[in-house]
């Protein structure tokens, strides 16, 4: 039985080659991709997460940490679309276009609904608001 707390491990470790190595012989075990993903490689990023919050991992570890899980994301992902595992939906995700007011007493656009281009088949829209100018602003 392939071990996916070492494969956990890894990534906490941000050790992309055994990551992927160990990927790889879950797969040939016939493990399915969908556990692989959710006991290895998220369960892996979720303790960096708690890491990171805890201040015991700072962003370059984070970014090590998630390369190493796209090591096990490239041997697994091919397989996902074969397998029977159902997608949950799409993101999109983008900035609000137009002029950008301070915060505070002016945090719409003056009554104007931002533009963004909507997507078809889109089932959710992050929208970001990119601030500029003044740092108080």
């Amino acid at each position: 039985m392939a071990d996916l707390q070492a494969i956990a491990d890894a990534v906490i470790g941000g050790d992309r080659d055994t990551v992927a190595e160990l990927a790889q012989g879950a797969v040939d075990e016939g493990v399915d991709p969908e556990e692989i993903i959710n006991e290895g490689l998220i369960a892996g990023m979720n303790v960096v997460g708690v890491k990171f919050k805890n201040n015991e991992f700072y962003v370059p570890e984070v970014l090590i940490a998630a390369r190493a899980m796209h090591g096990g994301m490239d041997i697994v992902k091919p397989l996902l679309a074969d397998s029977d595992v159902a997608s949950r939906g799409k993101v999109v995700i983008g900035t609000v276009k137009g002029r950008l007011q301070r915060q505070g007493c002016h945090r719409h656009r003056q009554g104007r609904p931002a533009r963004y281009r909507k997507e078809p088949g889109r089932d959710d829209a992050g929208r970001r608001r990119l601030r500029r100018g003044r740092s108080g602003g």
